[in-house]
């Protein structure tokens, strides 16, 4: 935080090795690609980067914020990066950033979620849909239907209770104290046991057994 450097180290070499300068956030995939925020060249603007090991693409400049949110990944063959600055209700999803280099040209996003404030954004297991959630608003793109969904559970999360994908399809957070499942367009809502909040289930790899902390 106070140099911004980005450095990569592994335990067969430990020894620090700087990767990227100015980040004010990043997201990484594998071992080679960085999705990041930099200060522009333009006062009180920020670029929306993504490195590859070699090169760095731009992807969108954004005035300047503090909450950037971003994330990254494949589904079909195909790169998809979700960002934005939480602060202006609104999350940028680009197929492909790597494809061209915006210096030539210009990148649309192929959604934007609409959503003030989220402390969630995460691809499903199957990276077929991304969440952002904000409290019990939630915005949702499907990638592979090119479909998305704004809804607000009508039931309340807990405390400090942030939500989390269960799998390919479903989300989970704690309200009331139990753990509620429902699928990425809120149907099939299901309550399953008692849960402290911000410990959600596990889940063994066949969905048949739930796990969670619950109040004593």
């Amino acid at each position: 935080p106070t140099t911004k450097e980005l450095d990569s180290e592994t335990l067969s070499a430990p020894k620090p090795v700087k990767v990227l300068n100015s980040v004010l956030a990043y997201k990484t995939y594998g071992s080679d690609v960085v999705l990041y925020a930099t200060p522009s060249s333009m006062t009180g603007d920020v670029n929306f980067d993504v490195w590859n090991g070699t090169q760095v693409y731009t992807i969108r400049k954004e005035p300047a914020g503090k909450d950037y949110m971003l994330n990254i990944t494949q589904y079909q063959g195909n790169w998809y990066a979700a960002f934005g600055d939480g602060n202006d209700g609104k999350i940028y999803i680009y197929e492909n950033p790597m494809s061209t280099s915006s210096a030539t040209t210009p990148q649309v996003p192929v959604y934007i979620l609409k959503i003030s404030n989220p402390d969630f954004l995460q691809f499903s297991d199957t990276a077929q849909f991304i969440a952002a959630e904000n409290g019990d608003n939630f915005s949702v793109y499907d990638i592979l239907n090119e479909k998305g969904y704004t809804y607000k559970l009508n039931v309340p999360l807990s405390a400090g209770e942030t939500a989390q994908w269960m799998d390919g399809d479903r989300l989970t957070v704690v309200s009331g104290g139990k753990v509620i499942v429902f699928d990425y367009d809120d149907a099939n809502r299901q309550t399953l046991q008692p849960a402290v909040p911000g410990y959600g289930p596990l889940f063994d790899p066949a969905y048949k057994w739930s796990y969670a902390l619950a109040p004593g």
